[in-house]
């Protein structure tokens, strides 16, 4: 009877110790580029980017739901849909780049098309219709800007 009893207190604590590391595994935020993916939405910063990305003539779709984890959590930049639209919503003030959003993206959706493209091609980007000089990736997401990306795939 003893032995009976010990063995159902030590699986009991097995199977707690196992709920718990999976709980941990899968609540625990992931960090990209210093940005964790939060299970509600942060509301200190908000602010919408447009982006749009051609390549050889051809216009690509931003995908949606970059940065979402299966409704567990979302990173700080997202998307909600195909729209080309970066939410920027943040728990706080801060100079987010298109190369963090790229990263995000990366992690969260590696097999895009799109994304592909992007890493394969010479770009040269475009910030509300003014060129822009440098890394495309240390462009600042500000609110209502316009990004383009245009670019030619080797």
């Amino acid at each position: 009877m003893k032995k009976k009893k010990k063995l159902i207190y030590v699986g009991l604590i097995v199977v707690s110790l196992a709920l718990v590391i999976i709980y941990y595994m899968t609540t625990k935020p992931t960090n990209i580029d210093g940005i964790t993916c939060d299970s509600l939405e942060q509301s200190v910063m908000h602010i919408h980017t447009n982006l749009s990305i051609t390549i050889n003539n051809n216009s690509l779709t931003v995908p949606a739901s970059i940065g979402i984890n299966d409704d567990v959590c979302l990173y700080w930049l997202h998307t909600h849909d195909t729209s080309g639209l970066i939410h920027t919503e943040s728990p706080v003030f801060a100079n987010y780049t298109l190369g963090q959003f790229i990263d995000i993206w990366n992690k969260t959706q590696p097999y895009s098309e799109t994304l592909m493209f992007l890493k394969n091609s010479t770009i040269t980007a475009y910030v509300n219709n003014v060129l822009y000089i440098g890394n495309y990736r240390n462009i600042i997401l500000r609110d209502h800007y316009q990004i383009r990306l245009i670019g030619e795939s080797s």
